[in-house]
């Protein structure tokens, strides 16, 4: 259950953002020392703050005369920095795993080994050309911005979902650590980043992505639960990876 009040907001804040980025906290914000999966409240915001580091880089980008292609390079590499690529990682691991291994031990050795191989290097270029191309297809900085931030908020939900419906894959590592957020924390988070979504790339926009995240968090779900019997901290960064680059062509699609 959780507590209600401003300061479990931003206690819930300081927990995600200290987890899943590397941006730092301000001075004397000292977070709860309480389970990640207590505080995915916070997802969805930790989301939109990496969305607005790469909506502010773009906007700059063009104000100093790029064109939209380079200044959404530089805009997906600004979120990239902001998160210590924890989820591009989490991708090229898991593909990596699925890719080479026969068994579900083997796909899980793999996943542990840091060593990137072809399946890792593909599925990262291709996802990350697909992000700089979609946010450069959008153009606007406005839009732009209003993408990446529905898509960071949409996209870390996903997460929260595989944590909440699928059991650890391992008996040790970050996401064991890290707990199973319950029904009641899952369901309004999903609100959030819902309300966050449409507010950010309107009505239509925002169903259609919300479509899109969902449809692909249960189909990697499904594999996830298949091929490793569970989820791991690198099938939540591919989820994230996947949901936003879908949540992205969504909107461009729409718009």
């Amino acid at each position: 259950m959780i507590q209600n009040g401003p300061w479990q907001w931003l206690s819930d804040l300081g927990i995600a953002t200290r987890f899943l980025t590397r941006l730092r906290l301000p001075a004397g914000w000292q977070p709860d020392d309480r389970p990640l999966a207590t505080a995915v409240l916070g997802f969805p915001l930790v989301g939109v703050l990496v969305g607005l580091v790469g909506g502010l880089v773009f906007f700059l980008a063009l104000w100093i005369g790029l064109p939209p292609l380079p200044a959404a390079v530089l805009a997906v590499a600004s979120q990239v920095l902001a998160t210590g690529a924890l989820h591009e990682d989490g991708l090229g691991d898991f593909c990596d795993g699925l890719g080479g291994g026969a068994s579900r031990s083997a796909q899980l050795a793999i996943m542990h080994d840091s060593r990137a191989g072809n399946y890792a290097i593909v599925a990262l270029v291709l996802v990350l050309a697909m992000r700089v191309g979609t946010v450069a297809g959008l153009g606007d900085a406005g839009a732009v911005l209003a993408a990446l931030v529905g898509a960071g908020a949409v996209s870390r939900v996903a997460a929260v979902w595989l944590m909440n419906r699928l059991p650890a894959a391992r008996d040790d590592g970050l996401s064991h650590a890290s707990g199973r957020p319950d029904d009641q924390l899952t369901w309004l988070a999903t609100a959030l980043a819902a309300a966050i979504g449409w507010l950010a790339v309107g009505f239509w926009a925002g169903i259609v992505a919300f479509l899109v995240a969902g449809v692909i968090t249960v189909w990697l779900g499904w594999v996830a639960n298949r091929k490793l019997g569970g989820q791991t901290g690198d099938v939540l960064g591919a989820g994230q990876q996947l949901v936003e680059v879908g949540v992205l062509a969504a909107v461009l699609s729409v718009a």
